[in-house]
């Protein structure tokens, strides 16, 4: 940390005045007991997938800061906090960094080791070379444009030293609310060469009470293991991971093996 430009890595959580940053209420939660995110493109969850608890236990060994992108209410961020690592906490919007500095579970000593960083990963995001020990991206990367989900890697590869870890949960073409018979038209299109075959941006057959935003970018662990030894990254774990199916969900932990 001694040699980080610690501007770059956000605003410092133990340099805001408290009673100055605007209390935020949550929405009310659903009944299954998820909480729509500020951001309106979908729902954030109070327990942690099996990925990002493996983040936060990685997170512990980590001397340089890890980053949380997207991270809605920062449940990965306080559990990564209360490990005692350096967190970086990104999100679009302002208002879930404020509540996050302002939830009652962080001591004085967790806002020492936190950072605020408002912003869109990757188009408004750049650290330092060697900056980061570990990525945490959950149920946010299929929001991005198949330009930046390259762009995220070859970023990520960047930004970590060599042997960081990026952790990553994405929505599958098996996911629960995906068209029916999608995920054989992906696959169909996978092998036609399609680089992206899993773009949605016609939700109207969802149910209107629902959250989903206007854009999904599905992806298999096939795309993903193909964008990461791209960028040098070695394959720890890839498949899929339950939501509310056993296959809603693509996850990996991915080692950057960057030449140092």
């Amino acid at each position: 940390m001694s040699n980080l430009k610690t501007e770059k890595l956000g605003v410092h959580a133990s340099d805001l005045d408290l009673s100055k940053v605007p209390d935020i209420k949550l929405p009310e939660p659903a009944p299954d007991g998820r909480i729509c995110v500020l951001s309106d493109k979908g729902y954030a969850t109070v327990d942690l997938m099996e990925t990002s608890q493996a983040f936060t236990d990685y997170s512990a060994t980590c001397s340089l800061p890890v980053l949380d992108i997207g991270t809605a209410y920062g449940e990965v961020t306080v559990a990564a906090l209360k490990k005692g690592s350096i967190v970086i906490a990104n999100d679009v919007e302002q208002g879930s960094l404020d509540y996050i500095v302002k939830r009652k579970e962080l001591t004085d000593d967790d806002r020492q080791r936190l950072y605020l960083k408002k912003g869109y990963v990757p188009k408004d995001m750049d650290f330092e070379p060697n900056s980061l020990g570990g990525i945490h991206a959950s149920r946010v990367m299929h929001f991005f444009t198949p330009e930046e989900v390259q762009t995220f890697f070859t970023k990520a590869r960047e930004w970590l030293v060599r042997d960081g870890v990026i952790f990553l949960v994405t929505s599958s073409p098996y996911h629960w609310f995906t068209p029916e018979g999608f995920g054989e038209e992906y696959e169909k299109k996978f092998k036609e060469g399609v680089e992206f075959p899993g773009i949605i941006t016609d939700f109207s057959y969802i149910d209107k009470n629902l959250k989903t935003g206007g854009y999904n970018n599905a992806m298999d662990p096939k795309l993903i293991y193909r964008e990461a030894v791209k960028n040098d990254f070695l394959i720890k774990k890839l498949g899929y991971e339950k939501g509310r199916y056993d296959y809603d969900y693509t996850f990996a932990i991915l080692v950057n093996r960057k030449k140092e």
